[in-house]
């Protein structure tokens, strides 16, 4: 007991080093690599693969960063290349009091960084507030995006509203910001079903964070909500083949939401991930990465179906897949 609390104390000043060292080992396995690119004026920080196959683009969400992607991209077909960036004002990117944060601001620099950094049209994937950024920019630079994957996306006003929605429309602070180690804890609880287990070191160090990044994270909330860019009127500007993915038990964004995307978007596909919560990709890496490489496998139709059963049926028609433990039943929307 003595020594465990000893490596407790000796590691609470140690937790950035730790994480550094985790980080590491998880870009490692994914052959990512930091870089730093100035795109619409803004210095972005960027991990990013070499692969001689296609781009695929990965965007964070809301007080988020690049290391969101990192699991899942380990899983990504190693031909792919990939670039996943801190967003301007989040992670490593700058933050400027001169630049702007809206969706639409945010597009048209996602829009320069494929024009700088990319072979087009691209793969572009987005969870939750990248989500609606990459919607946006599909719908705003069409040549840009070939294929459009859509994890748990903001941007529509979901039939049901889901717990962190409601309290928003309380007029309530915004549920997914936090100041203190208990608030770490519930948001965790918002964010998945089954949430990591970390070390109260790692809690303390990034609830300490996550304070000193609400003031900023507070602007930047409030000025896209200033200058919304709600995504069912230019549903019908996207053409990129699309999957729209979905944690079954979403508590910030309501799977009711789900359809509302795969209705509007003329080619649209849905996956409802069972027993999974707003950030799949985190909580259950290899099944998302899997669903969205077959799903390119099969929208492209040039290439065989490494992974769930259940998708090759699909490729003519709209379908619902629910994705239970390892398994794909299709499902007509």
């Amino acid at each position: 007991m003595v020594a465990a609390l000893s490596i407790a104390v000796a590691s609470a000043g140690c937790a950035p080093a730790l994480l550094h060292v985790a980080l590491g080992t998880e870009r490692g396995q994914g052959n990512l690599r930091e870089h730093e690119l100035v795109v619409g004026g803004v210095r972005h920080s960027v991990l990013a693969r070499r692969g001689d196959g296609p781009t695929a683009v990965l965007l964070h969400g809301f007080g988020g960063d690049k290391d969101n992607w990192t699991r899942m991209a380990a899983h990504l077909p190693s031909s792919w290349t990939l670039l996943i960036p801190d967003l301007a004002g989040f992670g490593h990117s700058e933050r400027r009091d001169d630049v702007q944060h809206d969706v639409v601001a945010q597009a048209e620099r996602v829009h320069l960084l494929i024009q700088h950094a990319a072979s087009r049209p691209v793969i572009l994937v987005g969870n939750s507030m990248g989500g609606h950024i990459a919607a946006a920019t599909a719908a705003l630079y069409p040549a840009d995006v070939a294929f459009l994957v859509l994890v748990d996306p903001a941007g529509i006003v979901s039939p049901e509203p889901s717990e962190v929605g409601a309290a928003l429309a309380r007029g309530e602070p915004n549920p997914l910001l936090t100041t203190s180690v208990a608030d770490f804890d519930r948001v965790m609880g918002l964010m998945f079903v089954h949430p990591p287990a970390l070390p109260d070191v790692v809690k303390s160090h990034f609830a300490a964070r996550a304070s000193a990044n609400r003031p900023w994270n507070d602007r930047v909330f409030h000025e896209m909500r200033q200058h919304p860019f709600l995504l069912e009127s230019h549903l019908g500007d996207i053409h990129a083949k699309t999957l729209v993915l979905w944690g079954a038990d979403d508590k910030v964004l309501h799977r009711s939401g789900a359809p509302v995307f795969v209705n509007g978007i003329h080619d649209a596909r849905l996956v409802i991930m069972e027993g999974t919560g707003h950030t799949p990709m985190i909580e259950r890496p290899l099944t998302t990465a899997t669903v969205v490489a077959d799903f390119v496998a099969i929208a492209d139709d040039r290439a065989e179906v490494a992974g769930l059963p259940g998708f090759r049926g699909a490729l003519a028609c709209r379908w619902r897949c629910t994705v239970g433990s390892g398994t794909c039943q299709e499902r007509a929307v």
